[in-house]
């Protein structure tokens, strides 16, 4: 029978501890550059704000990111139609934007990251898709919409699902079939447990969309969807 000496025992036992340590370090600052974790950021010594966020790019400074982050992550072939909830990617201009806006009175301001985020916004001004706790919308530099982002907080997982399940529909019609579907649309596949996901993703030559529902613990659901236009 093979015995480890006590001090090598005590040895390998620190560095498991050590090692579950790291990985849940990892884990959580992982989630804390999320928008739900973020507020965690101010409790772990020296990242008392995220090292991402730097001063405020220029719009030619977005642009180039945009460029190299996205042109990987295009398709082959194009949207049938780039008509996202109300507005239209690469048509729309801000002063659309704000006066759909004013037209629904809703209030926006400047985003941290996008140029400008509106809250509470219902269905009525989104042509029916769902109420939505923010819209965010970013421009290009002439001032033509080229990203929207919408989210909400949810009371249970069946309209979490719901939700996903409605935009993959809408979306299948002007986009074809999704790149990525992972997870049913079912609200056991979103109640499986804290940070249980379900998704689908359409990359086309022209445009990127996403829809996400998250179980968020505690009996709370996200839901989020991206679009966005892709370089060339």
């Amino acid at each position: 029978m093979t015995t480890t000496h006590p001090i090598r025992r005590r040895v390998l036992q620190a560095a498991g501890v050590t090692s579950g340590l790291s990985i849940a370090f990892v884990a959580i600052v992982g989630f804390a550059h999320t928008e739900a974790g973020r507020p965690l950021l101010r409790y772990i010594p020296g990242m008392s704000a995220c090292p991402l966020d730097g001063p405020p790019l220029t719009a030619e400074d977005r642009m180039r990111v945009r460029e190299q982050t996205l042109g990987p992550l295009a398709g082959t072939t194009p949207a049938s139609t780039r008509t996202v909830l109300a507005f239209e990617l690469g048509t729309t201009r801000r002063h659309d934007v704000d006066a759909w806006a004013l037209a629904h009175g809703l209030a926006c301001a400047p985003g941290r990251k996008l140029a400008l985020r509106c809250t509470d916004v219902p269905a009525a001004a989104l042509g029916g898709s769902g109420d939505l706790d923010e819209v965010s919308f970013d421009f290009a530099p002439d001032d033509t919409l080229v990203a929207l982002e919408g989210s909400a907080r949810l009371a249970d997982a069946s309209s979490a699902a719901a939700f996903v399940a409605r935009r993959d529909a809408s979306l299948r019609t002007s986009m074809g079939e999704p790149t990525t579907a992972r997870g049913e649309a079912t609200a056991a596949a979103v109640a499986r447990g804290p940070l249980s996901q379900v998704s689908r993703e359409f990359r086309r030559s022209d445009v990127r969309a996403q829809v996400v529902a998250t179980n968020l613990g505690h009996g709370r659901f996200g839901v989020r969807e991206f679009h966005q236009l892709l370089p060339g």
